[in-house]
């Protein structure tokens, strides 16, 4: 007798991401630890303090399950009271968990599109339906708020994900237009700032933390480049955080996570520097993206979309070189790639790629495609 997942299991693929896939990699011949990766949005700089520091945590004991020394610590950078705060191994974790915790068959879940996999994903697997309000290319995908607020109206999910800024796009809502979104919302708002301290002049997301139906993720691996490790954490109402405590598994962030955590939290002026490196990468790669003939959108995130015609062939021909870059049809925008800020000598390397004149590279003038 076979045995059958729960229904609709079986229909689902893998939600995409970028990073390197070993085997693909060397499947190029090429070894996984020389690629230049341009497809993780990871801070350019590296974590902020000495790997070897990891080694204080106790290999031998099981780590703290409440995470206790790295919440107070959280809770002192944020302002909030501990008990609002829950940490999991990624982001990734917790918006699983909140899928599990509150989401059943026939509830519906918004997200703003093109955006973050995990999200639709996690409801999906669920059981709930995923409604997508969809913002459009000729506008570089700005969305319109008060359109986005009659949606919710008209829709009333459970739950809405909003990234902030948006991944893929790099777009940057400002404080004015969430809390019209908060407002309107009849159930739980998530609001993903993964990329939040690459942005300059943020405002302050915790001021809405009171209205009791926010909660809002913040990704360790992405500002502190610790994606190896795993480690994010959620801001929210107590009686929430007391819901994931539940339902996660027990042990869920490693010993050397929580340790990196609270020596990331300890590097004083580490993200003012990131800031000041991610525009300087930034600008100089889409000044030389220009010059070729390409036409980056903008971004207030570290990354933006580049429109290309053909992204898979754009990231085959350059992973053959050596350089990854994240395909975006796995978003629903299969004529654009998505670059990260990378360090200075890196982005010489792809501008240089993308300047072969051996026939490699041949870019359309009015669309920034390319011919194979």
């Amino acid at each position: 007798m076979r045995l059958r997942p729960r229904k609709g299991i079986e229909r689902m693929d893998r939600c995409v991401h970028g990073g390197i896939n070993h085997a693909e990699v060397r499947g190029y011949g090429l070894d996984p630890a020389k690629v230049l990766d341009f497809s993780s949005n990871i801070n350019p700089l590296g974590p902020p303090f000495d790997l070897a520091r990891l080694l204080e945590a106790d290999m031998a004991r099981y780590p703290d399950p409440a995470a206790e020394e790295l919440r107070a610590l959280l809770a002192q950078k944020h302002r909030v009271d501990v008990g609002q705060i829950f940490v999991g191994n990624g982001t990734g974790e917790i918006i699983r968990l909140l899928a599990l915790a509150y989401l059943q068959r026939g509830d519906r879940v918004v997200v703003m599109a093109p955006t973050f996999g995990e999200y639709a994903y996690a409801a999906r697997i669920a059981g709930a339906g995923v409604i997508e309000y969809r913002t459009r290319a000729e506008s570089d995908f700005v969305p319109d708020w008060e359109a986005f607020v009659s949606f919710l109206g008209r829709h009333r999910p459970r739950l809405v994900f909003l990234c902030n800024p948006n991944n893929p796009t790099g777009y940057y809502l400002d404080a004015a237009d969430f809390a019209a979104v908060l407002q309107q919302a009849p159930g739980l708002v998530v609001l993903d700032e993964a990329y939040v301290n690459f942005v300059r002049d943020a405002w302050s997301s915790e001021t809405f933390l009171p209205a009791g139906n926010l909660v809002v993720l913040r990704s360790m691996t992405k500002d502190y480049a610790l994606a190896g490790l795993r480690l994010g954490y959620a801001l929210g109402p107590k009686e929430v955080v007391r819901v994931l405590e539940r339902v996660a598994p027990p042990w869920n962030v490693n010993a050397f996570a929580q340790r990196a955590g609270v020596l990331a939290l300890q590097s004083d002026d580490y993200l003012a520097r990131t800031r000041v490196a991610v525009a300087e990468s930034l600008a100089f790669l889409q000044r030389g993206l220009r010059e070729r003939g390409f036409h980056p959108l903008g971004t207030q995130a570290n990354f933006f979309l580049l429109p290309v015609g053909d992204a898979a062939l754009f990231r085959r021909r350059l992973l053959r070189r050596g350089i990854l870059v994240r395909d975006c049809a796995s978003f629903g925008l299969p004529a654009y790639a998505r670059l990260a800020a990378r360090p200075l000598h890196e982005c010489h390397i792809l501008l240089d790629a993308l300047g072969e004149g051996d026939g490699f590279w041949l870019t359309l003038p009015a669309t920034g495609g390319i011919i194979p």
